[in-house]
């Protein structure tokens, strides 16, 4: 039982490291990550999603947690 709930709890803290993908399409992409351990993997996805367009991704809008980028 002890194992379980402390999978359960590490589970919900390492959801909350990653980013979260909103909306993309060829021209933007909209990412939402609270804390600073999701930084990084939220640039890391926008650029990804943007070089598969043969652009690079342009921080336009970051408030309170969404992150939405051009790409260009």
């Amino acid at each position: 039982m002890k194992q379980l709930v402390s999978i359960i709890i590490l589970s919900f803290i390492v959801s909350g490291c990653t980013a979260k993908m909103l909306s993309k399409n060829e021209k933007m992409i909209t990412l939402e990550g609270m804390n600073k351990l999701s930084q990084k993997d939220i640039y890391a996805q926008a650029e990804k999603h943007c070089s598969s367009y043969g652009k690079n991704a342009v921080l336009t809008v970051k408030d309170r947690g969404l992150h939405t980028f051009e790409c260009k």
